[in-house]
């Protein structure tokens, strides 16, 4: 399929759009969708907007779960990340980002193995895979 579009929100009052220039559905899974050159908009309960890009996707049509994979670009404001994964949980009003990250903005710039963004309480969780290796931020004067 071509040019594919799903939208929806969650009881928090979260809303998406998700769109992608090629999708397949397979018979053994047909709940989720496998596309490729995707583009996203979450509006969240609070006014923000988050619009990601990415190589490729799954949607999960009973959760509205959606897992990004490949080249993510991903902005909010002023504030840009670009990865390898990012999933948008709707189910759990969590955005999880994975691989490569780099959080850029006017403020600096933050390097992390993982970042885990509660949608609702407007707070993230930083981490390194490895403890003895650091979250690297740099804040600009």
């Amino acid at each position: 399929m071509e040019n594919i579009t799903y939208t929806g929100s969650n009881n928090n009052n979260i809303f998406f759009e998700i769109t992608s220039a090629v999708s397949e559905i397979f018979d053994d899974k047909p709940n989720l969708n496998y596309m490729k050159k995707v583009n996203a908009v979450i509006r969240l309960a609070d006014g923000r907007i988050i619009y990601i890009k990415a190589d490729k996707a799954v949607y999960n049509k009973l959760t509205n779960d959606t897992s990004f994979i490949g080249n993510i670009v991903a902005t909010e404001a002023d504030n840009k990340i670009t990865c390898d994964n990012l999933d948008f949980l709707l189910t759990e009003n969590l955005i999880k980002i994975y691989n490569n990250i780099h959080i850029n903005n006017e403020e600096g710039f933050l390097l992390a193995d993982k970042v885990n963004i509660n949608m609702l309480e407007k707070n993230a969780n930083i981490f390194m895979h490895n403890n003895k290796n650091k979250v690297k931020v740099k804040i600009q004067n």
